[in-house]
């Protein structure tokens, strides 16, 4: 029953890719989402609602220019709606939902990550998405497609701190925020995610 109720949840239809920055840039960035330049790493990037619609956040892409790194260590993405428009250092006290876990092959190109657990952005807010590596090992970094967007991006990278979103912690503010693709279900066909699933141990038979 409970496999039943999370396949249910990710029939998603009538979905809308929107991309948000300059595809064609020739600007990059190594800091974000994923820095490889050592053992872990973290991001906070902040994307305006205007550029955005609401809806189920299914998926999203990054554009990657060059592949330096060993795609070693956990991925965690986490989104949440913030009112903030602009970032100065690493927001916390922040309702996040991580919607992916695990590791990224990348690719030259764009790479699609296919969330385990969809985000329901309302569009009341800004997009807020944070990225953090957990790893052993440390290599030249990825550069990744971006366009230059004031206060938008904190970054921070080190091999001795499990860096954690519950936790404060001081970034460095940079202004290339990559370039992104958001596959977003609308809001009336969006199946949301079921909550309070209870089972009735009593009348069950075998």
């Amino acid at each position: 029953l409970f496999a039943m109720a999370v396949i249910f949840t990710m029939q998603l239809s009538a979905q809308t890719t929107i991309t948000i920055g300059d595809s064609n840039s020739t600007l990059q960035t190594s800091f974000a989402p994923v820095s490889y330049a050592y053992q872990n790493s973290y991001s906070q990037t902040i994307y305006p609602a205007s550029d955005l619609i609401s809806g189920g956040i299914v998926s999203m892409s990054y554009y990657c220019n060059a592949i330096n790194a060993v795609p070693e260590g956990t991925i965690k993405i986490y989104m949440a709606e913030v009112q903030n428009s602009v970032i100065t250092n690493f927001l916390s006290g922040v309702d996040f939902v991580e919607v992916y876990s695990g590791t990224i092959q990348w690719v030259l190109g764009w790479n699609q990550i296919t969330f385990t657990t969809p985000f329901l952005y309302t569009g009341a807010g800004n997009l807020l998405i944070a990225t953090i590596k957990d790893g052993t090992v440390y290599s030249v970094s990825n550069y990744y497609k971006a366009s230059f967007a004031l206060n938008s991006v904190v970054y921070h990278y080190a091999d001795n701190i499990e860096y954690n979103v519950n936790n404060n912690h001081s970034g460095t503010l940079n202004h290339n925020r990559p370039v992104i693709k958001l596959t977003i279900a609308d809001l009336d066909t969006y199946c949301h995610p079921v909550t309070n699933l209870s089972f009735d141990t009593e009348n069950l038979t075998t």
